[in-house]
């Protein structure tokens, strides 16, 4: 058995995350009727910890074909994508399934086409779309017609491939909603420096961090949960339920077994074994799927998202996000559709979920994880620095009613001692 690869949280220790969870407040109090869209007032920034300079480019298309769309997207950064993408081997689309059964809340095939024919003339390796759902991630492939594209695009020899099946991994450690340190096992593919990874993510509202674009997409996508036969589930230990949520309530009670996933392309690890038994630090108890209690864990949520964004950060090859039909209210699964026949693309995911926030009307400083990778300088967060490309933000925008339970999401907001 291989020695796991120990992976400690590199530049916050409990205490930097109380310090961000203090600084975290001064983004702005949380506001009264949000889930109405009313008066939200003004954010005080953040101060920064690791300072993020570079200016961004992001476009911003609008048209009424959804695979069009996400073509004019990706064209318009093409100059940012392409010395990136020719250093690459292959191309690994981490799309969006967070369940399997409802095509809203889910990457449409026809954004993936859009992704695949803007890669045709400028990609000759091959194509690899990826996923781990909360659900069963071949359920969703098969509902969503994804296999069809294997026979389209045959010149990219298409693979579909379960994260959660793949069971190749690394460990990483967030903490649980008493700010104390657990391990999660991240998915080995998604920092495969061979890969260019693209984020083909949605506009959608969420029931526990607000809202969900490219960012959580990929940092809520790499923790991975147990097939039948394995059963835990480190998505939820992300939620930071109180007591690590690791315990009878997420069934948590063993090490990962090596799935049917091939080899990585690239020579990434076999998966890495003996992870210690879960559950060890307190019983969670809590049900699958909640989002996180009040008080502390609200603030480790978002702060284990932005951790590992962070860590996530330096192998991301572009965001995509598919606006054609978003979801507003009860998301990122339950909600209902709002028609906005747009498409973001950046090479800086940052840039392109604060564009996101600014078409569906959400003030940055409501969303935590993105306040707090703000400050931890995954990205460029603030909209003078950002070069949209195409329409104007406001020209689209589209007021998104918020979950019923969004006042609960803002207790980030406030002093961790107050909760």
């Amino acid at each position: 058995m291989e020695k796991r690869k120990e992976i400690v949280m590199n530049e916050c220790s409990r205490r930097n995350f109380l310090y961000l969870a203090g600084a975290g407040a001064l983004a702005g109090a949380a506001a009264q009727n949000l889930h109405a869209q009313a008066e939200i007032p003004p954010a005080v920034p953040a101060p920064s910890i690791y300072p993020y300079e570079a200016r961004a480019a992001v476009s911003l298309v609008k048209g009424d074909d959804r695979r069009k769309n996400v073509i004019e997207a990706l064209t318009a950064v093409d100059q940012e994508i392409a010395p990136v993408l020719k250093r690459k081997k292959y191309v690994a689309i981490k799309i969006n399934n967070v369940r399997g059964t409802n095509q809203l809340c889910a990457t449409h095939v026809d954004a993936l086409r859009g992704i695949l024919d803007y890669l045709g003339p400028r990609f000759k390796g091959p194509v690899v779309v990826i996923e781990s759902s909360a659900d069963d991630t071949l359920v969703g492939f098969d509902n969503y017609k994804y296999a069809q594209l294997i026979g389209e695009y045959k010149r990219f020899n298409l693979k579909l491939i379960d994260l959660n099946r793949e069971a190749k991994y690394e460990m990483f450690n967030v903490v649980d909603g008493n700010v104390r340190p657990v391990p999660v096992r991240l998915a080995a593919r998604m920092f495969d420096p061979d890969a260019f990874i693209i984020s083909s993510a949605m506009l959608k509202t969420h029931n526990a961090v607000v809202a969900t674009m490219s960012i959580k997409n990929m940092a809520m996508g790499t923790p991975l949960r147990g097939i039948p036969g394995a059963p835990f589930d480190d998505k939820m230990v992300m939620h930071a339920t109180v007591g690590g949520g690791r315990g009878r309530g997420q069934g948590g009670r063993g090490p990962m077994q090596p799935g049917a996933g091939g080899p990585i392309p690239g020579g990434v690890p076999a998966p890495q074994q003996g992870m210690p038994p879960a559950g060890a630090r307190g019983g969670g108890g809590q049900q699958a799927g909640r989002g996180p209690t009040r008080g502390a864990s609200a603030h480790a949520m978002n702060f284990n998202l932005a951790m590992v964004a962070k860590k996530l950060s330096p192998n991301w090859g572009v965001a995509l996000i598919d606006g054609f039909e978003g979801m507003e209210g009860n998301g990122p699964s339950s909600g209902t559709p709002v028609p906005m026949h747009v498409a973001i693309a950046s090479r800086d995911f940052m840039a392109a979920d604060r564009v996101g926030l600014e078409t569906m009307g959400i003030p940055q400083h409501a969303v935590g994880y993105l306040q707090y990778a703000a400050q931890l300088g995954v990205g460029q967060f603030d909209l003078a620095k950002i070069d949209i490309r195409g329409e104007k933000p406001e020209s689209v925008k589209r007021v998104f009613r918020l979950h019923d339970g969004v006042q609960n999401q803002l207790d980030w907001l406030h002093d961790i001692t107050r909760g």
